[in-house]
């Protein structure tokens, strides 16, 4: 996230697959990564939550619930569903997908 939000497109293109691609259930197709790396570099508030690894192999597949900032257009935060399929061998993301869960999600911070 650092790396977006610095637009250091040196470390982005290490760490996502020449075949990068980003998946959502609002879409048809998949969304561009340019297109992603400005929408994605344009939220400084973003944060994760809830994160979770399974490694399979060479293969890892990484979930967690991302908390875009409230901005100008939008007095409240969004929350996304994301699963990212990371080639663990190579260290790069190959694919994410994206969808806006079916029930706002608690944050458990808030709770402590």
């Amino acid at each position: 996230m650092d790396a977006l939000r610095e637009k250091n497109t040196s470390q982005i293109d290490r760490l996502l697959a020449a075949d990068f691609e980003v998946w959502s259930a609002e879409r048809s197709g998949p969304t561009s990564r340019h297109d992603w790396q400005e929408a994605a570099a344009s939220n400084p508030a973003a944060r994760i939550r809830n994160l979770t690894v399974r490694e399979f192999g060479e293969t890892a597949v990484v979930s967690f619930l991302l908390e875009s900032g409230a901005t100008r257009r939008t007095a409240t935060s969004k929350v996304l569903f994301v699963i990212d399929i990371w080639n663990a061998t190579a260290g790069t993301l190959a694919v994410r997908y994206v969808s806006t869960p079916a029930a706002p999600a608690p944050d458990d911070r808030r709770h402590e």
